[in-house]
């Protein structure tokens, strides 16, 4: 499936079918003065040419690249500097180099395809969806089918990639936990548990030991699902069966968890906090986009 490492802030993604790499995107904050006269993105370029063509050369391939290449059309990134560039080696690759003038982050996607195959629609569609920075405080956080509008001061810490489960986690300031998960085929999932409830407990387990919980079915963005409020079991408990996360503090468990029938996915947004009252998960929830044409 590919690989993700780092934040929101500098980070790298790279997304590969079963045969080569398709997509890598890396992003990082502008830092450091530029060279008299250049721009952060024709500087972005100049370095990233001259590296691959050394590696090229190295390899003993013969490198062509187009510069300045009118790929996408006038506004599309309205917010950003850009440069379309390609070039052709043993295989082909169709590059966006930009530099955000909101947040003056800095940044380079590479489409990649085989010599006999064009990519230009899909490689368009990727390019013309660059978000780099948070809006109107959230900020979009998307990969593999899961996309998701997170409050812009909770931090990535961890992502689990596996074709059948998807998890995004995410902190606030070491005090609140935030988990996004798409988790499927739900049709075969729950063919072994009578009710959705029967899955996600066993299934989960290791998250709800801490936590005496309550179930209230009802509708979730349309679909049918079910809220889920843990309250932090007796002191008395914990002491008896001490673990780090269990003699630490009292946390309070909110989530919300449905079922997806056009996309055939089980979603479920858990939020640990210390306020009984905190309505994250259910934010996130209602902004979660589950199948196509949402």
């Amino acid at each position: 499936m590919g690989k993700v490492t780092g934040d929101a802030g500098t980070g790298y993604l790279r997304l590969d079918d079963l045969e080569v790499v398709r997509v890598e995107v890396e992003w990082r904050p502008l830092k450091g003065r530029l060279p008299s006269g250049a721009s952060g993105v024709s500087h972005i370029v100049d370095k990233y040419v001259d590296r691959l063509g050394a590696k090229a050369k190295k390899a003993g391939h013969t490198l062509h690249v187009e510069r300045n290449v009118r790929f996408l059309e006038d506004g599309a990134l309205p917010d950003k500097d850009i440069e379309t560039f390609t070039w052709d080696a043993d295989y082909r690759a169709i590059n966006l180099a930009w530099q955000c003038k909101t947040c003056n982050r800095i940044g380079l996607v590479r489409v990649f395809s085989k010599l006999n195959e064009d990519v230009s629609d899909a490689a368009r569609r990727l390019m013309r969806s660059l978000r780099d920075h948070a809006e109107e405080g959230k900020q979009v956080w998307a990969v593999y089918g899961l996309i998701c509008n997170i409050p812009e001061d909770f931090r990535l810490e961890e992502q689990f990639l596996r074709s059948g489960h998807i998890r995004l986690s995410f902190k606030r300031r070491k005090k609140e936990e935030l988990h996004v998960e798409r988790i499927g085929p739900a049709s075969l999932i729950l063919k072994e548990a009578e009710r959705l409830q029967g899955w996600f407990e066993p299934f989960f387990k290791k998250a709800l030991k801490d936590y005496v919980c309550v179930y209230t079915d009802g509708d979730i963005r349309g679909h049918r699902g079910f809220r889920v409020e843990g309250s932090p079991r007796s002191l008395l408990w914990r002491i008896l069966k001490p673990t780090l996360s269990r003699m630490r503090r009292s946390v309070y468990l909110k989530g919300c968890v449905w079922v997806c029938k056009e996309s055939n996915r089980i979603f479920v947004v858990r939020a640990v906090s210390k306020d009984r009252n905190s309505t994250v998960a259910e934010a996130v929830a209602a902004e979660v986009v589950c199948h196509n044409n949402e």
